[in-house]
């Protein structure tokens, strides 16, 4: 099963996030730090990833993240293809499937 996982950035506060494909109204969106909805689509997870693998710039396996756009949260290297905030999670759908159940 691949998942959509479509991409802000907040005008406010600079955070990136993603949000699933199946929320129903992606107009309600509003940003996790700063709940400010002031958003610029940055494009989808897959196009992010697809972009740092055309340059050669490391990327995280789960979450996409890369040296220059990482986690909301931060995080750092902790395999050479998989960061901190993913650590101990394979899919796109088991790292969801753990921030929908926090």
């Amino acid at each position: 099963m691949n998942l959509a996982l479509f991409v802000y950035e907040c005008q406010l506060c600079g955070t990136f996030f993603g949000v699933d494909e199946h929320m129903e109204d992606q107009a309600i969106v509003k940003c996790p730090v700063c709940e400010s909805d002031d958003l610029e689509d940055a494009g989808s997870l897959a196009g992010m990833i697809q972009e740092a693998e055309q340059t050669g710039e490391r990327k995280c396996r789960v979450c996409g993240c890369t040296d220059l756009q990482g986690c909301p949260e931060g995080c750092w290297w902790v395999e050479e293809d998989l960061c901190s905030s993913c650590e101990g999670t394979e899919s796109h759908e088991e790292l969801l499937g753990r921030e929908n159940s926090a």
